[in-house]
């Protein structure tokens, strides 16, 4: 979000009397390049293990649609409180169709109105994605999955509209207990740009793990990235604790540090760290999590799955 408040201050002046708490925020949540709300975790689970656990089996769709997971017809909500009251919420509808598993969504990012401080007019900024994933599975340890995105973007009256597509595979070994997953995310097709600027979209490559020990009630998951933007590996960890069929703890870190203003190894792993709980019952599950920002707060999320049947 930086790159693109800084570009509209060269197509605009006027733009950048925006709010000075709000730009510091942006700066903090979001790195420089444009699209970042592509790599955002948008569900409560994803938040508490940083974003990681992209092999393991998922209810809904995220970064790797080969992970989704056989289940009952379900929907999804989502809602997510960032700093500066930046809102976001995501809807799925998951079922099992055409011999596979098929996910739709909706998700929404509000910025919420930023006010001129010298003209006092509002303006505001968005960002909407509406995709769609299919899973399936071949020969019981293979599955494969595609899905597409168009994402609308808006910020100040400029609007950019792109199609993106992510392709993915994931492998299961020892009775399920283990996997490996790989997945080539975000190919993009633009349709419109902010502006006469080429824009920089992270296109990325994700390798992910995961392992449940047999006697041990916990998941291991790990997620390498890899970014055309930022040339550097980054890894995502998460841990899952089932305590119960009822009760699961979650926690995360990562070494990426996009969201920390300091460079010593230990505040990163602080201002990185991530938990949450998983709550099951019988008609529905509930889902919530915490990010650490560093100086700008926590990201805060809440998910519901419903059973439709």
């Amino acid at each position: 979000m930086k790159t693109i408040i800084i570009r509209m201050y060269n197509i605009k002046d006027h733009m950048m009397r925006y709010s000075l708490f709000f730009l510091i925020c942006i700066n903090l949540i979001w790195s420089s390049f444009s699209y970042e709300y592509l790599l955002f975790p948008k569900d409560a689970r994803s938040i508490a293990l940083s974003n990681s656990a992209s092999a393991y089996n998922r209810t809904v769709l995220l970064n790797n649609p080969a992970a989704l997971s056989k289940t009952v017809e379900k929907k999804v909500y989502s809602f997510i409180l960032l700093p500066a009251d930046i809102q976001s919420g995501e809807f799925q509808v998951i079922t099992e169709k055409f011999k596979g598993v098929l996910a739709n969504k909706l998700s929404i990012l509000n910025y919420g109105t930023i006010v001129d401080s010298e003209t006092k007019n509002p303006t505001s900024a968005y960002d909407v994605l509406i995709a769609s994933g299919y899973k399936k599975e071949v020969f019981d340890i293979i599955s494969i999955g595609f899905s597409s995105t168009f994402m609308h973007s808006s910020i100040a009256g400029f609007n950019s509209n792109i199609l993106l597509c992510n392709i993915g595979m994931r492998g299961q070994l020892l009775n399920n207990n283990a996997g490996l997953g790989v997945s080539v995310e975000n190919v993009p097709f633009i349709i419109s740009s902010y502006a006469n600027i080429k824009e920089r979209i992270s296109k990325n490559i994700r390798w992910s793990i995961f392992y449940s020990p047999k006697y041990i009630p916990l998941v291991i998951n790990t997620d390498f990235l890899l970014s055309n933007i930022s040339n550097n590996i980054e890894i995502y960890n998460g841990l899952e604790f089932i305590f119960s069929d009822i009760l699961t703890l979650r926690f995360g870190i990562s070494n990426s540090g996009k969201y920390s203003i300091k460079e010593t190894s230990y505040s990163n792993f602080l201002e990185s760290a991530s938990f949450g709980a998983g709550f099951s019952f019988t008609k529905y599950n509930l889902d919530i999590g915490f990010m650490n920002l560093g100086p700008a707060g926590y990201i805060t999320g809440l998910t519901i799955k419903n059973k439709l049947n």
